[in-house]
């Protein structure tokens, strides 16, 4: 929080990702090893709110790691996390869920012999009252254009459904900010496209900020704010998909475009 007082010194946390900034998610000098290998190094990343911000690289890149980092699921070699005026670096998963950071990995984990309607419950239960649980599984049934699919088992829908669904169940917990990793692996032309519009909706509507990891240029062309590039666990460019493309080293080395 800011203060009048030029004699309080701000943390940085509140500096970089505080009242009164845009920026949402700040890291600085984040590194990750193992044993002698530098998966993440030397990370200055930062996204605003309600951004829409894709992340891509080959593999190996270190993409996962430095999600895994943000999450929680990884402690920092090195380097600080501030979110939402909070140095959140040594916070546990859980917390930082509960500050309003969600993910949904590329494989979905629902519970497959659970209803849709029982895989959405079980997040809202830390949101919303039990009394407004059946109104607001019907919002979000509607919302991810999932009607007519809340009695049955999650095993049973399509895996685009099964994709939206999860999306859903990370959008109940009302978060500030959605990691999301590959959401259109394996879908058609047509489920890609539905879930493109289905972020640029909750971006605008919602004002998230979201972090995508996506190998898919045409589906980062058609969502992005931005791009970051990571190369050997270094940030190698950021820029508009537009900068991004027409990089030429971006070309040859993460596009398979030989100059």
């Amino acid at each position: 929080m800011s203060t009048s007082d030029p004699t309080v010194k701000e943390s940085p946390a509140v500096a970089e990702t505080g009242v009164g900034t845009e920026t949402i998610l700040q890291t600085r000098a984040l590194r990750k090893d193992f044993g002698g290998l530098t998966a993440t190094n030397d990370v200055d990343f930062g996204i605003d709110e309600g951004e829409l911000r894709c992340l891509i690289g080959p593999n190996g890149a270190g993409k996962s790691t430095f999600v895994n980092q943000l999450i929680g699921r990884l402690e920092p070699t090195a380097g600080t996390i501030y979110y939402d005026g909070m140095d959140i670096t040594e916070m546990p998963s859980h917390e930082r869920v509960r500050k309003g950071i969600s993910i949904k990995f590329q494989v979905p984990s629902l519970y497959q012999n659970l209803s849709v309607r029982e895989n959405l419950r079980i997040p809202l239960q830390t949101v919303v009252d039990p009394s407004a649980f059946d109104q607001r599984v019907d919002e979000l049934l509607e919302r991810f254009h999932l009607e007519g699919t809340g009695d049955e088992t999650a095993s049973s829908l399509s895996h685009g459904q099964q994709q939206r669904l999860e999306i859903a169940m990370a959008m109940s917990l009302e978060p500030k900010l959605m990691l999301l990793d590959e959401p259109v692996a394996g879908l058609s032309v047509e489920e890609t496209a539905e879930i493109a519009e289905l972020l640029r909706t909750i971006r605008d509507e919602d004002d998230v900020a979201f972090i995508v990891i996506e190998h898919d240029i045409d589906f980062v062309e058609s969502i992005a704010d931005r791009v970051t590039v990571l190369h050997q666990g270094e940030i190698f460019t950021e820029g508009s998909i537009e900068d991004v493309r027409n990089d030429p080293a971006v070309k040859r080395i993460y596009l398979g475009e030989e100059q």
